[in-house]
């Protein structure tokens, strides 16, 4: 959510910053010669450069958006496991399971640093999700809840 937070926030600089980071430090990455620099391009490219930006702050930006979504059903399946039901473990899990590959998407793409961070962050999270789903005592809960209900 973090991550979101800072690419809507951060918009078209944000995309335009992460495009002249990414030349400055690997053109090699993106197909261009060693030693580009950002600042020429930008200027040779005119226009062209506008529709660079615009196509990374649409990537950061459809990631993003994917980021808030998993984590606010993640946020709602967790309000209702409150009460140890085994579907909402299932569905957690699963939930999880998405912004494990959503997040380690992002920090394997060329992100900017404050969004790596987060999605960082967001992969520690989703990790302990998916071990605490299944740990015996959350079945011993269950099981007491069932009783207490009875």
């Amino acid at each position: 959510m973090g991550s979101a937070v800072v690419v809507f926030a951060g918009g078209r600089t944000l995309a335009g910053d992460n495009v002249s980071e990414v030349i400055k430090n690997d053109p090699q990455s993106v197909g261009l010669p060693a030693g580009t620099d950002p600042a020429g391009l930008q200027t040779t490219l005119g226009s062209l450069w506008n529709q660079v930006v615009d196509s990374r702050y649409d990537t950061l930006s459809a990631r993003a958006s994917g980021a808030v979504f998993v984590a606010v059903v993640v946020l709602v399946v967790a309000l209702l496991a409150r009460k140890g039901a085994l579907w909402t473990r299932v569905l957690g899990f699963l939930f999880a399971f998405g912004t494990l590959i959503l997040h380690a998407l992002i920090v394997s793409d060329q992100s900017p640093t404050s969004v790596t961070a987060f999605s960082l962050l967001a992969l520690a999270g989703a990790l302990v999700c998916l071990v605490t789903a299944w740990l015996p005592g959350i079945n011993q809960y269950a099981k007491d809840l069932k009783v207490q209900r009875i």
